[in-house]
């Protein structure tokens, strides 16, 4: 989709929701987690906030300087 479709209200909404992602899967990868999570409910959460990710990036109306943490929390969730 092109940038001109979206208001400036949801690609901060976006931004938003990049952010929040990129901190639930570094939180999940440092093993900040309230304890009652199992190893797989995790991963499984990991994976959902990657693929979030993904998506998100490829969105044409980011500036690179954006995207540095979000492709770094893909690798690290990958990796997990």
């Amino acid at each position: 989709m092109k940038a001109d479709k979206y208001t400036i209200e949801e690609i901060q909404h976006n931004f938003n929701a990049l952010g929040d992602s990129v901190a639930m899967i570094n939180k999940l990868l440092a093993g900040d987690t309230s304890g009652e999570e199992d190893d797989e409910a995790i991963r499984d959460c990991i994976k959902r906030n990657v693929e979030h990710l993904t998506l998100m990036i490829s969105e044409n109306y980011w500036a690179d300087d954006f995207l540095k943490a979000a492709r770094a929390a893909i690798i690290a969730g990958e990796a997990e």
